[in-house]
Formats: structure tokens, sequence, C-alpha cells
């Protein structure tokens, strides 16, 4: 079930000058397990790490655990996008039209957003509470196996929250870019409070608890500038716009002045 809000705002024609009018908009939506099944190989990435190959026996448990994952998860999502009001001089933070200020990781400085999405989605609590059920009962393999399929559904998840923020890009001709998230690559995790200000995590049973960390567990959020302009917006290589340098995916320095850094581009 997906339940849009569009709720019209009026466009600030000084900031933006575009064909399409500045909008607001929600959506909430369930899923069920069995339309976010995982490969085997991305769980067998999460349970043995990254070469694993799992030998034929072991498949099979994780098959038997995809299936176990797929019928007592919960999956649940929401997003939101808000325009862009302003953003100060250098680009290092921006406003919204809601009112929230809020600053930009440094891979976003200088980019062209123009709207911004912010998401969460969630595989509800039943899949951790039969985890720790499992381990309770010593059954250590087990548990570690379906916490592993757990975060495969949730990467499933996550790609199809990313697929519906393209789909709203594409019905009004802007282009989706640059995603960052609280607690990752140094943007600190306090900036979840700004996100649950603009995405309803209750509506979903996901809460913060004292310290920013969300529950139930397997939850992701994330925002994402949103723009008119795809190159700019979304860099052909993105790690080039970056300044992070110490972002988890670099691998180290190029001999190049002006060339950043050597990238994993396998992501």
């Amino acid at each position: 079930m997906t339940t849009p809000g569009p709720n019209p705002e009026p466009e600030d024609s000084s900031l933006f000058e575009t064909r399409e009018k500045a909008f607001s908009l929600a959506v909430w939506s369930s899923v069920a397990g069995e339309e976010l099944i995982p490969e085997i190989g991305a769980v067998e990435r999460y349970f043995g790490g990254n070469g694993y190959s799992a030998d034929t026996r072991t498949r099979e448990k994780i098959q038997d655990a995809i299936h176990l994952a797929c019928r007592i998860v919960s999956p649940r999502m929401a997003f939101a996008i808000k325009p862009v009001q302003s953003e100060n001089r250098d680009g290092t933070r921006i406003t919204l039209s809601s009112g929230q200020t809020l600053p930009l990781p440094d891979c976003a400085f200088n980019l062209t957003g123009r709207f911004l999405a912010t998401a969460i989605g969630t595989l509800g609590k039943e899949l951790e509470n039969e985890c720790r059920l499992l381990a309770a009962q010593h059954h250590i393999y087990q548990s570690t196996l379906l916490d592993s399929v757990g975060t495969a559904i949730l990467d499933a998840l996550d790609a199809r929250i990313r697929s519906m923020i393209d789909a709203e890009c594409r019905i009004r001709g802007i282009f989706s870019g640059v995603r960052f998230a609280p607690g990752l690559n140094g943007y600190v995790l306090d900036h979840q409070q700004t996100l649950f200000q603009l995405v309803d995590g209750a509506s979903l049973d996901v809460s913060l608890n004292e310290a920013f960390m969300m529950e139930p567990v397997k939850t992701i959020s994330f925002f994402s500038l949103l723009g008119s302009n795809p190159a700019g917006n979304k860099h052909p290589d993105k790690c080039l716009s970056c300044r992070m340098p110490h972002c988890q995916y670099r691998k180290g320095l190029s001999s190049a002045p002006d060339a950043g850094m050597h990238r994993d581009i396998s992501r």
C-alpha cells in the first residue's frame, strides 16, 4: 500500500527558475517480505565476508534462512521531498521551505540541490527478536546467518526506496544525486533529529534512542539531494567531487595532484 500526500508550496522563483513548480511530497508504503528476496551471494558477503563462497550445504541453509526471514519481516518505508529554499554562500548549508536548516557533508558541497529527499526504511522488530531468541538458545550459527539475511533484505529495501524516489524525480524532470546519512563518513549522528522531523518515523514504529540510534536495529535512513542538472548533481565519478579524505570507499592517494583519490568503483 502506498499513500502519497502531495502538499504544493509556492515556488521561490528568485532561487530556482524551472518549468516545474516547487512541491512537497510524503509517501508511506509497506512491502511484502517476498518482494525483497535477496540473492544468495549478497547473504554470503555479509555472512562470510568479501570473497566468501559457501559450499552446497551452507547455501541450502542460507536459502532456508531467506525463506524464514521473508516470512517474518515487516518491511515499511517512508520518504519526503522538500524544496530547498536557500543555501549559504559557500554551499555548505541549506535551508528547506519547511524551515529546517541542514549542514551538508563534504561530498555534497556546491551541488545543484533544488530539493532534498529524506527517507527511512525498516524491517520491523520481528527478525531481530528471532535472532536474539536463537542466540539465547545458543544457536549462534543460525542467529548470525539470519541476521546476515536481514541485512541483505535491508539492502533490497534501500534499493526499493531509491527507485521510488527516482520515479518521482522522473515525473517532475529532476534528478536524484548525492546521498548521505547521519553517522556515516563523518556526518554526525545528531542530524537524525532533523531527518525524523522531515519523515514520520513513528508511522513506521521507528524511534530514536538517547544516542540517536534507530530502533528497530534493521532500519536505514538517508538524505539525498535532488536537482535539475544531472551532470551537476550526480558527478560521473562522485568521488572526484568529494572532499572526505577518510571515506571508507577510498583506496589511496593518486600521484596526480588534481586527480583526487583512487576509488573503489565496484560499489
